[in-house]
């Protein structure tokens, strides 16, 4: 008994001693009504106003209170803020209370700048309709105030919008507007117009004319997709055409753009563009590299292009390491691709004795099938070429 009353003593001893642990930190709690900028109390500055209306909900009146309540009368620049403070959230409704309660403010006037802050909320959430409703409103007062005439970004916000929706007939729409009131488009406005153009190669070509028309250019990576695109569709003069009217507009002609147009001539059996852009690397001095001229070797092997087959491989072969020289360390893959290459380009132009004799050639050198190491597998044209060395023995 002694020792079960000694353990409830030290028990009520330890919860008194937490009890009043617990009252300690509760007691230096400053309640949120108390706290500057809090949803509770009214805020007193523009960071507790920002504050208030982040921790708002929206549809519930609990916006509009926050801006109100607060004890100073925000400005313009203010509401543009909060606007832009909402879009970032991606919260559109709230942009919409906030551009709705600033109207309650006789000194406080919408304007370009404001409008086009609501209009890109509704863009960040993809909110095409609602975006058209206050471009629409926008319009309406600028025709009696100057201030609010939508300008290129006001576009943009609203261009995205309808693309963001999956809209791009409205999207359309609005860029044809913009150019009839003599509204420039800019890099933005292009970039969402064509991201939604991978399903009409036509219209992504129209808009590419007009944004280099308007000074504008895209970067290597997009035109070396489009240009896949183009050799997709079987349509090799237009990519010839983009790639030279990308360096025109002042972007650079990597070698990635360089090689999907090899590939599209590749994809169309256009070997004569492929040959005139090797020679105009070479006259620039900055190429053609191996990688460079193996990809013009697939396009005349498709086109059964012989004879400038066999200038690219002697080419290949000038290399410092060349592919049949003596002091040759090991034959790599590549090699063995370009020599497939210029046999595919003999038979495909029925050439077939020099195709012969180039596998023969070829066979001894080991870039082909026969080579120490094996053949490389999944190589249907290494196939080809050993069964016909064999047969020609």
């Amino acid at each position: 008994m002694a020792n079960g009353g000694g353990r409830d003593l030290r028990r009520d001893k330890a919860a008194g001693a937490l009890g009043q642990r617990t009252q300690r930190k509760q007691d230096t709690r400053t309640p949120r009504s108390q706290s500057s900028g809090s949803v509770a109390g009214p805020a007193v500055d523009m960071d507790g106003l920002r504050e208030a209306v982040g921790q708002a909900s929206a549809g519930t009146g609990e916006v509009r209170r926050a801006i109100t309540s607060a004890t100073f009368q925000p400005r313009a620049a203010a509401f543009t803020s909060l606007i832009q403070q909402c879009a970032r959230a991606k919260n559109w409704q709230k942009a919409l209370e906030v551009f709705e309660t600033m109207k309650e403010y006789p000194a406080v006037k919408a304007n370009y700048i404001t409008y086009s802050a609501l209009i890109s909320a509704c863009s960040s959430c993809g909110r095409w309709q609602e975006a058209e409703a206050q471009f629409e409103d926008m319009l309406a007062a600028s025709r009696s105030d100057p201030d609010c005439a939508p300008n290129t970004i006001t576009y943009s916000s609203l261009i995205t919008a309808c693309v963001r929706g999956g809209h791009l007939d409205r999207a359309v729409v609005w860029y044809r507007k913009m150019q009839e009131s003599g509204v420039e488009a800019d890099f933005i406005i292009y970039s969402a117009l064509l991201s939604a153009c991978e399903r009409d190669l036509d219209q992504a070509l129209r808009f590419v004319d007009d944004m280099h028309s308007s000074g504008c250019s895209h970067l290597p990576d997009f035109y070396a997709k489009l240009l896949e695109r183009c050799g997709k569709a079987g349509r090799w003069e237009d990519a010839v055409q983009l790639f030279l009217e990308l360096q025109v507009a002042g972007t650079e002609a990597t070698k990635a753009v360089c090689l999907a147009l090899l590939a599209a001539l590749e994809a169309c059996g256009q070997a004569r563009p492929a040959l005139q852009l090797l020679d105009a690397l070479s006259q620039a001095g900055n190429g053609p590299d191996r990688e460079t001229q193996v990809a013009a070797l697939r396009v005349c092997a498709k086109a059964g292009v012989w004879n400038a087959a066999l200038r690219i491989w002697e080419k290949l072969q000038a290399r410092p390491t060349c592919l049949l020289g003596r002091g040759n360390p090991g034959v790599t893959p590549s090699d063995g691709t370009a020599a497939e290459l210029v046999v595919e380009a003999c038979r495909a132009g029925d050439n077939a004795q020099k195709a012969s004799e180039l596998i023969a050639q070829f066979t001894r050198a080991g870039l082909l099938g026969g080579r120490a190491g094996g053949s490389r597998p999944g190589s249907a044209a290494a196939s080809r070429s050993a069964s016909m060395a064999s047969s020609s023995r």
